[in-house]
Protein backbone atom coordinates (compact mmCIF):
# COMPACT_ATOMS: atom_id res chain seq x y z
CA UNK A 1 0.00 0.00 0.00
CA UNK A 2 1.66 3.23 -1.75
CA UNK A 3 -0.29 5.65 0.35
CA UNK A 4 0.17 3.76 3.84
CA UNK A 5 3.61 3.84 3.16
CA UNK A 6 4.38 7.01 2.27
CA UNK A 7 2.12 8.09 5.08
CA UNK A 8 3.81 6.30 7.96
CA UNK A 9 7.14 8.25 6.56
CA UNK A 10 5.88 11.25 6.99
CA UNK A 11 4.56 10.84 9.98
CA UNK A 12 7.73 9.25 11.47
CA UNK A 13 9.63 11.92 13.82
CA UNK A 14 12.81 9.69 12.22
CA UNK A 15 12.39 11.61 8.95
CA UNK A 16 13.18 15.03 7.93
CA UNK A 17 12.77 14.41 4.06
CA UNK A 18 10.85 12.23 1.59
CA UNK A 19 12.10 11.24 -1.47
CA UNK A 20 9.84 8.49 -2.98
CA UNK A 21 10.19 7.49 -6.54
CA UNK A 22 7.71 8.48 -9.14
CA UNK A 23 7.49 6.43 -12.71
CA UNK A 24 5.10 8.50 -14.20
CA UNK A 25 2.21 11.76 -13.33
CA UNK A 26 -0.59 9.51 -11.88
CA UNK A 27 2.53 8.89 -9.03
CA UNK A 28 3.61 12.19 -8.92
CA UNK A 29 0.38 13.26 -8.25
CA UNK A 30 -0.42 10.47 -5.74
CA UNK A 31 2.78 11.36 -4.15
CA UNK A 32 2.07 15.21 -3.60
CA UNK A 33 -1.85 14.58 -2.50
CA UNK A 34 -2.91 16.39 0.65
CA UNK A 35 -3.89 12.62 2.02
CA UNK A 36 -0.13 11.75 2.17
CA UNK A 37 0.15 14.42 5.02
CA UNK A 38 -2.76 13.25 6.99
CA UNK A 39 -2.02 11.76 10.57
CA UNK A 40 -1.98 8.00 10.79
CA UNK A 41 -5.74 6.78 11.90
CA UNK A 42 -5.53 3.91 14.94
CA UNK A 43 -6.68 1.97 11.62
CA UNK A 44 -3.71 2.69 9.63
CA UNK A 45 -1.48 2.28 12.84
CA UNK A 46 -2.63 -1.79 12.98
CA UNK A 47 -1.92 -2.31 9.41
CA UNK A 48 1.09 -0.82 9.62
CA UNK A 49 2.38 -2.79 12.51
CA UNK A 50 0.88 -6.27 11.09
CA UNK A 51 3.68 -5.20 8.09
CA UNK A 52 6.28 -5.06 10.50
CA UNK A 53 5.20 -8.07 11.94
CA UNK A 54 4.89 -9.93 8.33
CA UNK A 55 8.45 -7.95 7.28
CA UNK A 56 9.82 -9.21 10.98
CA UNK A 57 13.87 -8.05 12.07
CA UNK A 58 15.80 -9.31 9.54
CA UNK A 59 13.99 -8.29 6.42
CA UNK A 60 16.85 -6.39 3.83
CA UNK A 61 15.60 -3.10 2.99
CA UNK A 62 18.37 -2.75 -0.04
CA UNK A 63 19.89 0.05 1.46
CA UNK A 64 23.26 -0.90 0.14
CA UNK A 65 25.46 0.27 3.56
CA UNK A 66 26.39 -3.46 3.19
CA UNK A 67 28.27 -2.93 0.17
CA UNK A 68 30.60 -3.33 -1.03
CA UNK A 69 31.04 -7.36 0.06
CA UNK A 70 35.15 -8.03 0.14
CA UNK A 71 34.28 -11.40 -1.54
CA UNK A 72 31.95 -9.54 -4.70
CA UNK A 73 28.46 -10.68 -3.35
CA UNK A 74 25.72 -8.50 -4.42
CA UNK A 75 24.26 -8.80 -0.73
CA UNK A 76 20.94 -6.79 -1.57
CA UNK A 77 20.24 -9.12 -4.72
CA UNK A 78 20.75 -11.90 -2.71
CA UNK A 79 18.47 -11.30 0.19
CA UNK A 80 16.20 -10.00 -2.20
CA UNK A 81 15.43 -12.88 -4.14
CA UNK A 82 15.04 -14.79 -1.42
CA UNK A 83 12.28 -12.57 -0.31
CA UNK A 84 10.73 -12.85 -3.33
CA UNK A 85 9.98 -16.63 -2.23
CA UNK A 86 9.21 -16.11 1.16
CA UNK A 87 6.65 -13.00 0.10
CA UNK A 88 5.76 -13.92 -2.94
CA UNK A 89 5.73 -17.78 -3.29
CA UNK A 90 8.18 -17.26 -6.54
CA UNK A 91 10.57 -19.75 -5.65
CA UNK A 92 11.55 -20.77 -8.82
CA UNK A 93 11.87 -17.23 -10.24
CA UNK A 94 13.74 -16.27 -7.20
CA UNK A 95 16.38 -18.98 -7.41
CA UNK A 96 16.86 -18.42 -11.49
CA UNK A 97 17.78 -15.35 -10.61
CA UNK A 98 20.02 -15.97 -8.02
CA UNK A 99 21.50 -18.10 -10.13
CA UNK A 100 22.54 -15.79 -12.76
CA UNK A 101 24.07 -13.70 -9.77
CA UNK A 102 28.45 -13.43 -9.69
CA UNK A 103 29.05 -14.71 -7.07
CA UNK A 104 26.55 -16.09 -4.82
CA UNK A 105 26.03 -16.50 -0.72
CA UNK A 106 28.17 -19.73 -1.57
CA UNK A 107 30.98 -17.13 -1.71
CA UNK A 108 30.50 -15.36 2.01
CA UNK A 109 33.46 -16.14 4.18
CA UNK A 110 31.17 -14.38 6.93
CA UNK A 111 34.09 -11.77 7.87
CA UNK A 112 31.07 -10.31 9.27
CA UNK A 113 32.05 -6.75 7.74
CA UNK A 114 28.55 -6.47 6.09
CA UNK A 115 26.86 -7.12 9.45
CA UNK A 116 28.67 -4.14 11.24
CA UNK A 117 27.64 -1.46 8.34
CA UNK A 118 23.97 -2.96 8.55
CA UNK A 119 21.86 -0.17 9.96
CA UNK A 120 18.78 -2.69 10.55
CA UNK A 121 21.39 -4.90 12.60
CA UNK A 122 20.52 -7.74 10.38
CA UNK A 123 22.62 -10.88 10.61
CA UNK A 124 23.83 -11.13 6.94
CA UNK A 125 26.16 -13.74 6.80
CA UNK A 126 23.56 -15.99 9.01
CA UNK A 127 21.24 -14.63 5.73
CA UNK A 128 23.34 -15.53 3.68
CA UNK A 129 23.65 -19.03 5.03
CA UNK A 130 19.70 -19.38 4.55
CA UNK A 131 19.68 -17.56 1.13
CA UNK A 132 22.01 -20.46 -0.61
CA UNK A 133 20.47 -23.41 1.53
CA UNK A 134 17.08 -22.28 -0.12
CA UNK A 135 18.88 -22.39 -3.43
CA UNK A 136 20.24 -25.41 -3.28
CA UNK A 137 16.55 -26.84 -2.28
CA UNK A 138 15.04 -25.16 -4.74
CA UNK A 139 17.68 -26.56 -7.21
CA UNK A 140 17.40 -29.73 -6.29
CA UNK A 141 13.43 -29.57 -6.66
CA UNK A 142 13.65 -28.13 -10.29
CA UNK A 143 15.94 -30.78 -11.31
CA UNK A 144 13.90 -33.90 -9.54
CA UNK A 145 10.97 -32.33 -11.72
CA UNK A 146 13.24 -31.91 -14.81
CA UNK A 147 13.81 -35.75 -13.97
CA UNK A 148 10.39 -36.63 -13.74
CA UNK A 149 9.13 -35.38 -16.65
CA UNK A 150 11.58 -37.03 -18.86
CA UNK A 151 11.12 -40.85 -17.29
Amino acid sequence: DVKLALRYIVNSPDCTIVIPGMGNAEEVRQNASEEVFMPLSEEDKAACAKIQKELGSEFCRRCGYCAPCPQGINIPSALLFANYKRKYGLAEWAASRYATLDKTASDCVKCGLCAKQCPQHIDIPNQLARVHAFYLEEKAKVEAEKAAKEA
